[in-house]
């Protein structure tokens, strides 16, 4: 019970029912409320009992309170388990629910049961608070600007709003018109920018379809990305036009780590040098456009685990091949025949680290690479999942896979030539782009001959889709003695043009 409750139910007496009682009974009155009585006067102790009432109604006129949550959160609760267990349980359920769940469908009610715990008690009230830690605005071709301002005053009310949840924002998906509408002074005040942007660490910000120069973000957006967002580590822009004095501003961002320029254009950069980017920087992906003005890339201050890029110079291939020992994972497209075998010479170096490869230039090399390379345990190939599956299934150290589908597509799309030989491989979580689906599968256990203990370890996941295919495909490359599921690992947030918070 709250304290301002508990003063409520105590009786409050004025002087003339005071007078009227004997001074056994004050004395028993100034017992239950602590006060002094030995050797007093019946007056004295009327006026120590009305002093004291005087005194308990000043408390309550500051427990007084007009946030309305605060009608939910009173009180305590009583565990049967200890809070750190419970917290762990919801935390875990709620990671399976929105990372392993295959139907988006079901998503309303799963956010509904968590938000029913959040008025439970304060604790759980932050604790769910915690796990709402993104706020994402959806792409809409046909958006207004009477939708953007909308949108803006959406965000600024939840976040705000004493009932809402949404109180630490960690990752921020906003249309280049949203943003440019919240940091304007008659939506936000310059100190309810710092509360709202403040533990913002991941960032995408997108132009809607053909709009780069109409609705891109202009040089003073940066400059409040910088000046609000201090705690920034990862930085997407999709479909910008990005300019020198730009990227000149983000480098200023202290705790700044990867950056995905992939999708937008710097045509405005006569001439593109590594000192634009900061030492700091570990993932990179540059514009896949076809002309890029790189006179140098990466200093020897960089040490990327991340690199993405389009067309290169085989000049500047070669400039970047001191690094190769760095990258873990590496973004190849629109790349010619010329550029796709300089990349295969480095990817069967003995100190080569890259274990995600993405490319979608086909050909012959990547069926060389495959079977050649025995680092790359991930693999986007922009394929179907047949034809995506027919190549790793040549390959015993690939664990996790990347396959395209149409847009609408069908359960029977997860199915491969016939359901007959256990790959133990399954499909983990979708996400759709415009007119088509990037699905994910992971490999979640190693594939036994006994086709019972094959059903038994998958009976343990009934929400997945597992993978089987036609006999053809089977053979050693499905068994891998020294592999451990790292089925809980998932997915690195990056491993395409797309972050996390474009879910």
């Amino acid at each position: 019970m709250a304290t301002k409750e508990i003063l409520d139910k105590r009786q409050i007496y004025n002087r003339d029912e005071l007078e009227k009682l004997k001074r056994d009974e004050l004395v028993k009155l100034s017992v239950k409320y602590s006060l002094k009585h030995g050797g007093k006067t019946k007056d004295v102790l009327i006026d120590s009992i009305l002093e004291y009432q005087e005194h308990i109604n000043d408390i309550k006129s500051k427990l007084v309170t007009n946030n309305p949550i605060e009608q939910y959160h009173r009180g305590t609760v009583e565990y049967r388990l200890p809070t750190l267990i419970i917290y762990r349980i919801i935390r875990d359920l709620w990671h399976e629910d929105t990372h392993l769940w295959l139907d988006v469908n079901d998503l309303p009610n799963i956010y509904r049961w968590l938000l029913s715990i959040s008025l439970v008690s304060k604790e759980f009230f932050k604790l769910i608070s915690s796990l709402y830690n993104r706020f994402s605005n959806n792409r809409n071709a046909l958006q207004t600007d009477k939708q953007a301002v909308s949108i803006a005053q959406h965000l600024r009310s939840s976040f705000f709003s004493p009932y809402s949840v949404l109180k630490n924002i960690g990752g921020l998906k906003l249309s280049a018109m949203v943003f440019n509408e919240i940091t304007k002074k008659t939506i936000c005040a310059p100190f309810e920018l710092g509360l709202i942007f403040n533990n913002v660490r991941r960032l995408c910000i997108y132009t809607i379809n053909g709009g780069w120069k109409t609705n891109s973000m202009q040089t003073q957006q940066y400059k409040l990305i910088v000046q609000y967002m201090p705690n920034i580590e990862s930085l997407l822009f999709n479909e910008l036009s990005i300019s020198y004095e730009h990227l000149k501003l983000l480098k200023t961002l202290p705790r700044l780590t990867s950056l995905d320029i992939s999708n937008s254009d710097i045509f405005t950069i006569k001439s593109f040098t590594s000192d634009l980017l900061s030492n700091s920087i570990k993932k990179l992906k540059l514009p896949l456009s076809d002309h890029c003005p790189y006179e140098s890339i990466l200093s020897d201050q960089h040490q990327l685990t991340t690199f993405g890029i389009g067309r290169i110079s085989p000049q500047q291939i070669q400039k970047i091949s001191g690094h190769f020992m760095h990258f873990t994972k590496l973004i190849i497209k629109r790349i010619d025949k010329r550029m796709a075998a300089m990349f295969e010479e480095l990817l069967y170096l003995p100190d080569c680290k890259v274990r995600t490869l993405i490319t979608n230039y086909r050909n012959g090399w990547i069926k060389r690479v495959v079977n050649k390379n025995q680092t790359i345990e991930t693999i986007d190939i922009n394929y179907s999942l047949d034809d995506t599956f027919s190549l790793i299934s040549k390959s015993a150290t690939i664990k996790r896979f990347i396959f395209n589908t149409s847009y609408h597509f069908s359960k029977d799309e997860y199915k491969l030539v016939t359901e007959n030989q256990a790959t133990g491989f399954a499909h983990i979580k979708s996400k759709i782009h415009h007119l088509r689906t990037t699905s994910y599968a992971v490999k979640i256990y190693n594939v036994s001959k006994n086709q019972e203990d094959n059903a038994a370890v998958e009976s343990r996941y009934p929400h997945l889709k597992f993978f089987y295919t036609d006999s053809q495909f089977s053979g050693p490359s499905f068994i891998d003695s020294d592999f451990d599921s790292d089925f809980d690992s998932d997915f690195d947030s990056d491993s395409d043009s797309d972050s996390d918070i474009n879910n």
